[in-house]
């Protein structure tokens, strides 16, 4: 399965336990394979040296480079699709939906629940937010039951 986690995925998943560190623990494990663009590297990274996460990281014993450069080399890096604007409520957005068309990725998971439905951006089509949890959405393979939303998931 090939993903593509927003920067509020990307955070809960370096500095939390729980469901969204079992994405990093299933791209360790070969499960599916994370991808990100150049912007979503940056944005993380600008994102993990915020004064609001070093205690998280001190708890950790890391620092923020130290934990985004492990995600960076756990991700596949791909040039980011230029793409119409997708995402009618949140246009900074596109550029996770860019990076989602580049990487043919299966799903786009934000802590937000939201999930984007990348096929509809490689028609060229508006893509609609849908609210779901995203970690019921990944079901079965991390241990979890799926939800009615199952629709966008694997």
């Amino acid at each position: 399965m090939r993903l593509v986690l927003d920067t509020n995925a990307a955070v809960s998943s370096l500095l939390w336990q729980g469901n969204p560190g079992k994405l990093l623990d299933a791209a360790q494990a070969g499960s599916l394979t994370l991808y990100a663009s150049a912007p979503l590297l940056a944005e993380l990274h600008g994102v993990l040296g915020r004064e609001k996460f070093a205690k998280h990281l001190q708890v950790r014993g890391l620092s923020a480079t130290q934990i985004f450069e492990g995600y960076a080399a756990l991700t596949t890096v791909v040039v980011p699709a230029i793409i119409p604007p997708a995402v009618i409520d949140d246009p900074d957005d596109d550029a996770v939906l860019a990076c989602a068309v580049a990487a043919k990725a299966d799903l786009v998971v934000s802590i937000k629940s939201i999930v984007f439905r990348a096929q509809e951006a490689r028609h060229g089509n508006r893509c609609e937010r849908h609210r779901v949890d995203p970690f019921r959405t990944l079901g079965r393979r991390f241990g979890r039951r799926g939800s009615a939303n199952d629709e966008y998931g694997p």
